[in-house]
């Protein structure tokens, strides 16, 4: 007989997991709750007795139909939900993601029910076997004569897409949708290094001052390189390493031979050339130049100026990994298919197959610190359809993305970076093509200027209001480049800001007590009493001042304060005791040299141009690196006195003090501190404490603490 109502409400339910192999038997009352079998007979009995997907291979992502039929044995059952799950396994548990809730009509005992319903596949399942599982009264909401047959599950393989075949974009269509490919590099170092690992700049805010380098390598398999930069191309010194190209997959290319030049980004800001002469024959026709960055991201196709004489020529305005190698017409076009996320790198992806290298033109002269800077592209185009896609290109990328993003960068400082390097960029494109004349060059470079001179007022302000310590290194930056531009005049202002901005206040003070105390006859026949304290201190605070290399330097007068010595020495021998009594008398200052602070290479002011696998042109958290040089240290006079076994006494003037000699902060290194704990004008506070031993009779107690400011102080 079936419980009533009021039975089912006080009867408590039982349950067996499957695959359980216990039967629960709970006692209330004395009466056993294990349905009896002729109560089980009367209850329904749910099962999943088909379950039909409409396919047993599907994409994920992708939708399919599934075909459920649920029955009742038995007994009638009310309505309840059947679910489909997806699972790895055969079986129904918490790690399956439920993929539908089907709502399952009254059945009568015997009844079925056919449903069906569309599911998706998510996008994220990973590949291979799986299995659909459809479980009867999915909430558990009717009592049957068999919880254990709900579920029946059927195998599914998911597969994943094949991505469709991209198409290059429009032709003169800028920006392009990024789609880029990454490149697999590997490098070796140089058998020959470079020569001359420097770029040099100019010094102060005088761009006449610089120095063109030629740096000259060789690979471990004979190819040389030679990277040729002319004079005012950094705003700071900077080193550059080369290593060797040695394979690379991941291009639709076979390598010919490549480099890679570091600091990967940095942003020339004049055009430099790199020559490479492979050390094995190849076929110029086919001969296509790549350019990617460090982890090979962000690859695109770079022209090739020249092959003349073996050797291969690509005009350069920032440094990467610059590789040749040997492609098809197809090879090509896979490319065009995959531009980089660089607006000027998607410029120079449609350009490079309408130049193929060629042979200088006769009579073309050469400029720069090379012997090919001068060839055309225009003249290098091997058809009027290339021509005219060339010009189309140019003409579309200046309209499309420099020009907007110079008007927007002439009010808004913080698009200054972005919008010179782009229309620098443009700028050197236009002319290595051979229309260094077309008036939107001069365009260009008066909005160049409106743009530097609107920032270096910007940064000028936040670096004196706001104590925006990175601004300093842009208006260093900008002050040379506006001296690059030939605007003299407002490269003169931004320098005068950046001396007036670029001034720190350094204060230091280092307080050193010891006491040490072994008597005679305990620790052997000579005793020792000694107490000591000093303050070492700036006579007056240390100014540091703005240099034209990024850095602040400055000297100062170190003197000593609240200072005491005492020195008791006793020797017990076999008539008398001889003591030596040591005390200060008089105290001389020292002087420090060479105290310098960098505040990070932020403020070297090479910018490095975006994209991915590029470090942050300015790190939230750089670091003021902060040294202190001590030219001569104070120096103390003293008198000893001697009592005892003699009577006498001496002057000893001049004896060496020395801040080496304690624990301080300053003294024998570096201290890098983090920007984040700037605080308004402190750039730096720092106090720290040393302290050792307890000073007890067989020993001694030593405590040095100090204390140093760094206080940014503009005019």
């Amino acid at each position: 007989m079936s419980h009533t109502s009021a039975d089912r409400s006080s009867a408590p339910r039982l349950r067996r997991r499957a695959g359980s192999a216990t039967v629960a038997l709970v006692l209330i009352g004395g009466l056993s709750l294990v349905p009896s079998a002729a109560q089980a007979a009367s209850r329904p009995d749910l099962r999943v007795t088909a379950l039909q997907p409409s396919v047993v291979r599907v994409l994920r992502g992708r939708s399919l139909s599934v075909g459920v039929t649920v029955t009742s044995a038995k007994a009638r059952a009310k309505a309840s939900l059947t679910d489909l799950w997806l699972s790895r396994d055969a079986s129904q548990d918490s790690h399956d993601r439920r993929l539908a809730a089907l709502s399952t009509r009254v059945l009568k005992a015997g009844g079925r029910q056919t449903l069906r319903a569309t599911v998706t596949i998510p996008a994220t399942t990973a590949t291979g076997r799986w299995y659909v599982v459809a479980c009867a009264d999915a909430a558990k909401r009717i009592r049957e004569s068999n919880e254990r047959n709900n579920c029946r599950s059927v195998a599914l393989t998911v597969v994943a897409p094949t991505p469709p075949t991209p198409t290059p974009p429009a032709p003169g269509t800028f920006p392009q949708q990024p789609n880029p490919l990454t490149a697999g590099p590997t490098y070796a170092d140089m058998t020959t290094p470079p020569s001359l690992p420097w770029l040099y700049a100019y010094t102060g805010n005088d761009p006449t001052t610089g120095t063109a380098s030629v740096l000259d390598a060789t690979g471990p398999d004979g190819t040389t390189y030679r990277l040729a930069v002319p004079a005012g191309a950094v705003a700071a010194s900077t080193k550059v390493t080369m290593s060797a190209l040695t394979g690379l997959t991941g291009l639709p290319t076979g390598l010919v031979a490549g480099v890679r030049l570091q600091p990967t980004g940095l942003r020339l800001l004049q055009g430099a050339t790199l020559t490479i002469t492979p050390h094995t024959s190849f076929a110029p026709a086919s001969a296509t130049g790549f350019r990617f960055y460090d982890g090979g991201q962000d690859p695109g196709m770079f022209p090739l100026v020249s092959d003349a004489g073996g050797a291969l020529v690509m005009n350069i305005s920032d440094l990467a990994t610059y590789a040749v190698g040997q492609s098809t017409a197809a090879q090509r076009t896979t490319m065009l298919a995959h531009p980089p996320v660089r607006p000027e790198g998607q410029l120079l992806n449609v350009i490079a197959p309408l130049t193929p290298p060629g042979a200088a033109p006769a009579g073309a002269a050469p400029t720069g610190a090379d012997t090919t800077a001068g060839v055309s592209r225009m003249a290098l185009a091997s058809t009027t359809s290339d021509l005219t896609q060339l010009v189309s290109a140019a003409d579309s990328y200046f309209d499309q993305v420099v020009r907007p993003d110079l008007q927007q960068a002439t009010t808004d400082d913080a698009l200054a970076r972005k919008a010179v390097n782009e229309g620098l960029g443009w700028a050197h494109e236009l002319s290595v093509l051979g229309d260094g004349d077309d008036p939107r060059v001069q365009e260009v470079m008066s909005a160049l200027l409106s743009i530097l001179v609107n920032a270096s007022n910007q940064e000028y302000t936040r670096c004196v209001a706001q104590h925006s310590i990175p601004d300093l290194g842009l208006l260093l930056a900008n002050g040379r480049a506006l001296a690059l531009l030939g605007a003299q005049a407002d490269s003169d202002n931004a320098w005068q800001h950046y001396l007036a901005c670029g001034r720190f206040k350094l204060d230091f003070s280092l307080d050193a007590h010891s006491d040490q105390y072994y008597p005679a006859g305990v620790t052997g026949d000579t005793g020792y009493d000694m107490a000591q304290t000093w303050r070492a201190q700036p006579e007056q605070s240390i100014l540091l001042l703005a240099t034209p290399y990024g850095t602040f330097s400055g000297t100062g007068t170190i003197g000593l304060a609240n200072s005491g010595f005492k020195q008791i020495n006793t020797v017990q021998g076999s008539s008398c005791t001889l003591t030596t009594t040591t005390t200060l008398t008089g105290v001389h200052s020292g002087v420090t040299d060479a105290t310098t602070s960098n505040l990070g290479l932020d403020l070297f002011a090479n910018a490095l141009s975006t994209g991915p696998g590029v470090p942050a042109a300015a790190p939230a958290d750089s670091t003021f690196s902060l040294s202190l040089g001590v030219g001569a240290n104070p120096t103390i006079d003293e008198t000893r006195t001697n009592s005892g076994c003699s009577s006498s006494s001496s002057q000893l003037n001049g004896d060496s003090w020395s801040l080496l000699d304690h624990h301080f902060a300053l003294t024998g290194g570096v201290v890098s501190i983090p920007r984040s704990t700037q605080s308004g004008a402190t750039i730096y506070s720092l106090s720290s404490t040393y302290e050792a031993g307890t000073g007890d009779v067989h020993g001694g107690h030593d405590k040095d603490v100090t204390t140093v400011t760094v206080v940014h102080v503009p005019q």
